[in-house]
C-alpha cells in the first residue's frame, strides 16, 4: 500500500473513527464519574454515529441505501453535538449554583455558631430553638471591655498610696504605678489630672450592632455577593423553606465535667453528580465546634 492510498484512507476514515473514539471515551468517563442519563445518551449517540459513519464511508452498503443511512447519520451527529453542549452548559451552571449556595451556607453556619457562642457565654448554655437565637441576635447584649487612656509613667505619691491602700499602709514607692492602681485612682473622688479620661470598664452593647453591623462584616458580605444580613432568614437553608437542623444538650458529662453541646446541620439543596452535600458544625458527644468543611 503506497503513501497515496494511506492518505486517502486517513481522510476517509479519520472523522468517523474520531467520533467513535470520543463517544466511547465519554461513555467510560460518564460511568466512572456517575454522570446523568442525558450525558450517557449523548455519548452513546456519538459512538453510534461514528459506527454508522464508518459503515457509510467504507461502501459496505452501496447506492441509495448508503445515502439513506448517511443523512440520518448526519442528523444524529448534529443532535449529539447539541446534546453534549447542552449537557456541559447545564453541568457548569449547576456547579456554579452549587458553589454559590455552599458559600452562603458556610456563612450562615458560621454566623449561627458565633451567635450560639455569644448566647452560651451569657446564659451558660446554647439556644435550644431558633426563636430564642433569633431573639438574642436582634435584642441581646454582650459584655465589651472599654479601654481608654494610658497608665502614667510615674510612681505613686504618698497621698495616692493612702487613697488606694489606706492611710496606714507604708509600702515602698519604688516602682511606677500599675494599671490596677491607675484604675483605682481614676475611680476616686479626686482623680489626678494625668488620669483624666482613663477608663477601664465593662459595658453591655448590642450583639446585633457589634457583630452584624460592623463595617468589615458588611463589606465581606458584599464582596462575596451575599444578600444583606437578615436574622429571620439566617436559620433557613438558602433557596428553600427548610431550616437547619438544631440539636443541643445543656449538660453533657465530658472528661469529668458537665458541658453544653450543640450540633447544627443542613443538607445542600442542589444535587450534584448524584449526591447532596451535608454541611454541619458541632457535636453531641463532645464540646467540639469545628465544621465538617474545615
Amino acid at each position: 500500500m503506497n503513501g497515496n492510498s494511506l492518505s486517502v484512507l486517513f481522510k476517509k476514515y479519520s472523522i468517523p473513527v474520531i467520533l467513535l473514539v470520543i463517544g466511547l471515551a465519554l461513555i467510560i468517563l460518564g460511568v466512572s464519574n456517575n454522570q446523568g442519563s442525558d450525558w450517557m445518551m449523548a455519548s452513546s449517540l456519538l459512538a453510534i454515529s461514528g459506527v454508522l459513519s464508518i459503515i457509510y464511508v467504507s461502501g459496505i452498503i452501496p447506492g441509495k441505501i448508503s445515502l439513506f443511512i448517511g443523512i440520518p447519520v448526519a442528523l444524529v451527529a448534529v443532535y449529539v453535538l447539541y446534546q453534549m453542549g447542552s449537557e456541559v452548559v447545564a453541568e457548569e451552571n449547576k456547579k456554579i449554583k452549587k458553589e454559590e449556595i455552599t458559600n452562603l451556607m458556610k456563612q450562615n453556619l458560621n454566623d449561627i455558631k458565633a451567635a450560639q457562642i455569644a448566647y452560651r457565654d451569657k446564659y451558660g448554655k446554647y439556644a435550644s430553638d431558633w426563636n430564642k437565637l433569633i431573639h438574642f441576635i436582634k435584642s441581646g447584649t454582650i459584655k465589651e471591655v472599654v479601654k481608654e487612656g494610658g497608665v502614667p509613667n510615674r510612681r505613686l505619691t504618698p497621698e495616692e498610696r493612702a487613697i488606694i491602700y489606706g492611710p496606714k499602709d507604708n509600702r515602698a514607692l519604688d516602682y511606677n504605678m500599675t494599671e490596677l492602681e491607675a484604675y483605682a485612682l481614676a475611680k476616686s473622688e479626686t482623680p489626678p489630672a494625668d488620669l483624666t479620661g482613663f477608663v477601664r470598664d465593662t459595658v453591655e452593647v448590642s450583639y446585633f450592632e457589634r457583630t452584624f453591623k460592623n463595617t468589615s462584616y458588611v463589606d465581606r458580605r458584599k464582596r462575596m455577593g451575599f444578600p444583606e444580613f437578615n436574622a429571620d432568614s439566617l436559620v433557613y437553608i438558602p433557596t428553600t423553606s427548610d431550616m437547619y437542623s438544631l440539636k443541643t444538650m445543656d449538660s453533657l458529662e465530658y472528661q469529668g465535667s458537665k458541658v453544653p453541646v450543640i450540633e447544627v446541620m443542613g443538607i445542600h439543596p442542589v444535587e450534584y453528580k448524584g449526591k447532596r452535600d451535608t454541611l454541619m458544625f458541632g457535636s453531641l458527644t463532645s464540646p467540639n465546634l469545628s465544621a465538617n468543611w474545615d
